[in-house]
């Protein structure tokens, strides 16, 4: 059983954690979060407001540490508080891999000290682009190489849903040009009400786009978005192709892409559908019944594909995509850890 430490346990880290307990395919042993007293994260992990009661006992088993159980499995799990985790010692004894959730920047930079530590890998829940190797599965799984990989990011959320799609449109028809527009949950960093608003990904700072600390409850926020850099990162040919644009939404799960293509060449609507027919079904499923987002909320896809909203003119393809932007996310995030 692959023995995980998780770093950061805010959505991302508390999701990774309940898909590995519920999985039943590796076990944490360890968690590290400064932001939190043990019985807050005990608290956090009891009880969520999206994904409902854990499904299992929590309780208290020492000064720094809680145990998990059910019927079928214990975990011990150590607690940590460290801002400086890569500084510890004595806790990185029988931990193979690392996943840092905290979302920031600095993050990456840290994981080669966890390397140094005897740690066989560091999964970083973020875009990183000095990673190893950018983990994308419908994509480019099959380059991905456990051995010499050691440090890996699994990008964003939006791109774990968009990606596989551009995969196969620009190995099979190619591409001339994309308009994308995500529509996002709100995220834990914003406000109830209008005021300054800090940044996530560096701590201590504030945005300076003003707009996005107003109230997140009853407005449509427009926002710049990082997929369209990560697209390029990941596609090169797409450079001065693609032109994104973002919503955060007052919903509290599930997001949406709406993507706009420019295909190289004219195609029917049957080639399309055979062509996400081909997508891996563990990664992209195709819906045809008259769903609202939150009914995608909990799926374990990168991307729900609505094909109520398919429409191909010659070269020009709309496609639209949900995407629950943790449960999704984490099931991927939880596939490259049984692989390494």
């Amino acid at each position: 059983m692959k023995k995980i430490l998780i770093n950061g346990f805010g959505r991302i880290g508390r999701c990774v954690f309940r898909n590995v307990w519920e999985r039943g395919e590796a076990e944490c042993i360890f968690i590290n979060e400064p932001g939190m007293t043990v019985e807050n994260i005990m608290y956090l992990m009891k009880f969520d407001s999206i994904y409902g009661r854990f499904p299992g006992d929590i309780e208290q088993c020492g000064e720094k540490r809680i145990r998990v159980s059910d019927c079928n499995k214990e975990w011990e799990v150590g607690i940590g508080n460290s801002k400086e985790l890569y500084t510890e010692g004595g806790i990185w004894d029988g931990i193979r891999i690392v996943v840092d959730a905290t979302g920031n920047d600095m993050c990456a930079a840290r994981a080669w000290d966890y390397i140094e530590k005897g740690v066989e890998h560091v999964v970083v829940t973020n875009t990183f682009y000095g990673a190893d190797f950018t983990y994308v599965m419908g994509h480019n799984e099959k380059e991905f190489c456990a051995k010499r990989h050691k440090v890996i990011s699994t990008s964003i959320c939006d791109a774990n849903a968009v990606i596989p799609l551009f995969s196969k449109l620009i190995s099979e028809i190619g591409i001339d040009f994309c308009f994308v527009t995500t529509l996002h949950p709100w995220l834990s960093y914003q406000n109830l009400m209008d005021a300054p608003v800090r940044m996530q990904r560096k701590s201590g700072e504030s945005y300076s786009y003003f707009p996005l600390g107003r109230a997140s409850t009853n407005t449509l926020i427009p926002k710049s978005t990082t997929l369209g850099s990560v697209l390029e990162f990941m596609f090169p040919m797409l450079k001065n192709k693609l032109s994104y644009f973002s919503y955060r939404t007052p919903t509290q799960m599930v997001a949406s892409a709406e993507m706009s293509f420019v295909l190289s060449r004219a195609v029917k609507k049957e080639e399309i559908i055979e062509l996400l027919e081909r997508c891996d079904r563990n990664v992209v499923n195709l819906n045809r019944e008259d769903i609202i987002s939150i009914d995608c909320e909990k799926q374990p896809y990168s991307s729900i594909v609505d094909m109520r909203w398919l429409d191909i003119q010659g070269k020009y393809l709309k496609l639209v995509t949900w995407y629950d932007n943790e449960w999704g996310y984490c099931s991927r995030v939880m596939d490259l850890i049984n692989i390494l």
